[in-house]
């Protein structure tokens, strides 16, 4: 009877065992298909996303006809702007394309800082350069320089010097160097894994009774193949704030005008290409549009070959 028992019991693990395998082999097999076909359940790979961003047509800030071409970006208005606002809305994303394209300071600074508002570095930030800078005149030799005459940078000097480590001294000239600007659609978006959250291309403009925050919104879970690009790889420690701040327009207006605007710029070299969300918002007072938050995709753990540079924000 124990031989007996034995047998049954070894036949019943050897179908087991098969059972086993052979749904291994038909999840291996179903697997390849849902990388694709149900983002929900696993991630693209690195590679697999970069090459399908790579096939998109870019179209070169270089280009003699961009400004024409890019009046086909997808716009939509959830709230009626007037012809003013929304040129200078428009204005307000080129300056960020000239900005991490045509090199500069002040290009920079002419996206980063509108004319309107009063801006300044806040305090914890300024100490942070003041210290990067105080470690580069002692690794330079020049910090005895620096006790005797008792003289350091200013605040534009330290942002401008900030800038110039940031880019390598560079100036950004030449890093990004395109954007798409073909509507994707939903559908498309899903397939590169992007957020639910980030499902609209283009430009959204909108209105809201309450401070929002880009990032919670963009890196909160959510099951996609890609999980939210890696959203969290962002300059997440403003370098200037404006006065009036946001919050004080909100106070005196009631609500805010949002303006988002979620695209995928092309890089030179070894950088690839990126998904940015930029979120601004409307100074009636100054009659401008200030860029409040930027969010970079594609950085860690999808580390690339080219380190170090970033959009400084």
């Amino acid at each position: 009877m124990n031989g007996l028992g034995n047998r049954i019991l070894l036949s019943v693990l050897c179908l087991f065992l098969l059972c086993g395998a052979r749904a291994d082999e038909k999840e291996e097999a179903f697997g390849a298909d849902i990388v694709f076909k149900n983002p929900q359940r696993r991630w693209m790979q690195q590679e697999d996303l970069i090459a399908l961003l790579k096939e998109l047509s870019y179209t070169k800030f270089s280009d003699t006809e961009f400004d024409k071409k890019f009046e086909v970006i997808p716009f939509r208005e959830e709230v009626e702007l007037s012809q003013e606002q929304r040129d200078k809305l428009k204005e307000g994303i080129k300056n960020m394309f000239a900005a991490y394209s045509e090199g500069g300071f002040e290009t920079y600074m002419r996206f980063r800082t509108p004319q309107g508002p009063k801006w300044k570095m806040p305090i914890p930030v300024w100490k942070g350069a003041m210290l990067e800078w105080l470690d580069k005149q002692r690794e330079e030799g020049k910090i005895e320089e620096v006790k005797k005459t008792g003289k350091l940078p200013t605040e534009q000097e330290i942002w401008s010097w900030q800038f110039d480590q940031i880019t390598q001294g560079k100036g950004y000239q030449g890093y990004w160097t395109g954007v798409c600007l073909k509507p994707l659609s939903a559908e498309e978006l899903r397939e590169y894994g992007a957020p639910r959250s980030s499902e609209l291309y283009g430009i959204r403009v909108f209105e809201s009774e309450r401070l929002l925050d880009l990032r919670s919104e963009l890196t909160k879970s959510q099951e996609t193949k890609y999980s939210t690009w890696y959203w969290n790889f962002d300059s997440s420690d403003n370098s200037y704030i404006e006065e009036p701040t946001v919050r004080q327009i909100l106070v005196q207006e009631k609500k805010l005008i949002y303006a988002d605007c979620f695209l995928i710029v092309s890089r030179e070299g070894e950088y690839e290409c990126r998904p940015v969300y930029i979120r601004y918002y409307w100074n009636p007072d100054c009659g401008i549009w200030v860029p409040s938050e930027m969010r970079l995709g594609l950085g860690e753990p999808f580390v690339e070959n080219t380190k170090e540079i970033y959009e400084m924000f």
